[in-house]
């Protein structure tokens, strides 16, 4: 792994000791002083019980974690991790994305890249052209956020056919944007490292719109219907947003392939959320409606828990919902690296997809 942010402390770290397929793993961060605080961190949670009360739905939980903790290794020199392992993740700021990713593949290994894929789609299209068929060929995105296992169900019963024609996905991720104990350094800087609510949190909201309605359909229109953006001097997390950046959109893409209904995508993507659960602005929820049948997926959160209500309702019958709950935490970013790691990995894990979605963004914040 290259970078040991907010990213990999978070989300990565507890799910990395149950994931069968690696059989070990290497840190690297430019900067020591955050590689000396993983350690720490994870140690602490062994000592509390995290894993024991978090993720007792793998066997000895506790034991693994330790085992695990055994075998991290943190390398000085990046050409050393690269030449060690297997896959890299890379979980850098936006704008070292691409040069990384290259010098991964010129390793002779499999880079693995965070959202979003770069700050800027110019950046791969200056490249040379054997350079970018490397990128398309060898490198992987990562959208932790289609693993997840309601998306997946959801996407499951799409594809049964049952709902008929989709006519429209109406998607809201909800988020209060970064906080002032995340360190949001990129986030907030549009110029040098992208920045804002688009490519921070609609990443996520256009990669589970397009993964819904299938990945392979051409996209035919987009229109931004509405974009706001930070006033001069405005604080964000107690940091003054140096530029200009989006906190507020929403967007449609129309989508369509030869003998089908156009589908039409409306996306949400905002930093200006509420925490509320009972607030309008406080839930995330996708609803896909088709010709014969609507689903609505909503999370909860319940009593400090997570759990998302899966309803469908066909033409002139009433609604029927299942709770879906969330087995541990980070299930998503788990599926996603066991995912990666495990083989061939599907269409949604390729470098064009994630390029395919910093197009969608580019295209929404053009004025």
């Amino acid at each position: 792994i290259i970078g040991t942010g907010q990213a990999v402390r978070d989300a990565y770290l507890p799910i990395l000791p149950f994931l069968e397929p690696i059989q070990r793993t290497l840190l690297y961060d430019i900067d020591t002083n955050a590689t000396e605080g993983v350690l720490e961190l994870f140690r602490g949670w062994i000592k509390e019980g995290i894993f024991e009360r978090d993720y007792n739905e793998f066997q000895n939980p506790r034991k693994r974690a330790e085992e695990f903790f055994r075998n991290v290794v943190f390398v000085e020199d990046i050409n050393e991790l690269i030449r060690l392992s297997d896959y890299v993740l890379i979980t850098t700021p936006p704008n070292t994305h691409i040069p990384l990713a290259l010098k991964v593949i010129e390793g002779g290994k499999t880079p693995i890249i965070e959202k979003p894929l770069s700050t800027s789609s110019e950046e791969i299209s200056s490249l040379t052209s054997d350079q970018q068929e490397d990128l398309l060929q060898k490198a992987r995105y990562q959208e932790n956020f289609i693993f997840n296992p309601a998306y997946q169900e959801l996407k499951r019963r799409i594809d049964l056919g049952g709902i008929g024609d989709v006519i429209l996905i109406e998607t809201c991720l909800a988020s209060t944007g970064p906080s002032p104990s995340s360190t949001p350094i990129w986030r907030l800087n549009k110029s040098v490292s992208g920045g804002g609510a688009l490519y921070d949190w609609g990443t996520h909201a256009i990669g589970v719109s397009l993964f819904l309605a299938g990945i392979e359909r051409e996209l035919v229109g987009l229109k931004p219907h509405y974009v706001k953006y930070s006033a001069p001097g405005e604080k964000i997390a107690n940091q003054e947003v140096v530029d200009s950046i989006d906190l507020e959109s929403l967007i449609s893409i129309s989508l369509a392939n030869d003998n089908e209904i156009p589908t039409t995508l409306l996306i949400e993507s905002s930093w200006q959320n509420s925490s509320d659960q009972n607030s309008s602005k406080g839930r995330s929820w996708v609803r896909v409606e088709g010709t014969l049948v609507t689903y609505n997926l909503e999370l909860r959160k319940i009593r400090g828990s997570k759990e998302y209500h899966l309803s469908h309702k066909k033409i002139r019958s009433d609604e029927e919902k299942i709770v879906l709950p969330v087995r541990f935490p980070h299930d998503s970013f788990y599926y996603a690296l066991k995912t990666q790691v495990e083989g061939e990995p599907p269409k949604y894990c390729r470098f064009g997809f994630g390029l395919k979605i910093l197009d969608i963004i580019e295209r929404s914040l053009e004025r």
